[in-house]
């Protein structure tokens, strides 16, 4: 635990100077859209100052490391690959009038963070469970550790670039999930979004269980879509099942859209989808190594 500790505040630090000493490069590539006259107007994304972000902080951290490119499609918008660890770097952007901005809070997807991957954090009797893992295995390295940064631009656009120019940055690190005993659940709460992913493997005892609760129409299609792996003795469902819906045919499509209805309307297999991180009650205590300042406001040079 100790030489995870190390790492991840190594890591927050290294980032923490690379950030700051390519301030310049920062705001000039944040702020280059609006060298161009109504170009901003096109822009349908979720957010331009969100997707730019990704691009710039990427590019900086590309260009003054030698960390390898995790290409894992189940990480975060930015992820490296060192000898010691799996980086994780998320970029979030929001107005400084909102509430999350005043209250230094984040919304983390089950892509974001490992805090919960380990050990589920339950909301309400509703669990959220992470995706990352705490530690990789590498063919090379051996065992890395997991660690997730956030970068947040709290920023304004009431007068364009002359507002622009104010924002401020923060980088957080939200812990392994591995120091969650250690670290406790202050900081962090599920949220809201509900979600009812289907269950990949059952064992035939919960398999019977659920069929229980079904009429014979909808146990029909239970059985259309789960097969019994004998070797394991177990229930998997179609693999067919958890792919693109682009690429099934009417009668699959139709199918699984059924199967999803029945697990929403028999409250199945229920989640949150995210994690609620407030920055402000992360644990910081000088005297305690392991309580160190993960949340900071970055001076950009």
């Amino acid at each position: 635990m100790e030489q995870l500790n190390v790492l991840e505040e190594y890591y927050f630090n290294r980032l923490k100077e690379i950030l700051e000493k390519n301030g310049t490069t920062f705001a000039k590539n944040l702020t280059s859209q609006y060298l161009f006259n109504d170009i901003e107007e096109t822009y349908s994304g979720k957010s331009g100052i969100a997707d730019v972000m990704e691009r710039v902080v990427q590019t900086i951290v590309s260009n003054n490391t030698d960390w390898e490119i995790f290409s894992h499609p189940a990480s975060s918008d930015s992820s490296f690959l060192t000898p010691k660890a799996v980086i994780h770097i998320d970029c979030k952007s929001t107005l400084d009038s909102d509430s999350d901005a005043l209250q230094h809070k984040v919304d983390l997807g089950k892509n974001q963070t490992s805090y919960a991957s380990d050990i589920p954090i339950t909301y309400h009797d509703i669990p959220f469970k992470s995706n990352l893992p705490t530690i990789y295995n590498h063919t090379l390295y051996g065992e890395l550790y997991t660690f997730t940064y956030i970068v947040k631009i709290v920023y304004n656009l009431d007068e364009g670039i002359d507002s622009l120019r104010n924002f401020k940055v923060f980088l957080c690190s939200v812990p392994n999930g591995l120091m969650q005993p250690i670290l406790g659940l202050d900081f962090v709460k599920a949220g809201r979004e509900l979600e009812r992913p289907f269950y990949n493997e059952l064992t035939s005892v919960n398999y019977v269980e659920l069929v229980n609760e079904l009429n014979t129409d909808e146990e029909s299609v239970f059985s259309q879509c789960y097969y019994i792996d004998q070797e394991n003795e177990v229930y998997k469902i179609y693999d067919w099942l958890n792919q693109n819906g682009n690429t099934l045919d009417d009668e699959q499509k139709e199918l699984k859209k059924e199967l999803g209805k029945i697990y929403k309307s028999k409250n199945f297999n229920v989640q949150r989808q995210k994690l609620r991180v407030k920055f402000l009650e992360l644990p910081s205590d000088e005297e305690n190594n392991f309580m160190w300042n993960r949340y900071q406001e970055l001076t950009l040079k």
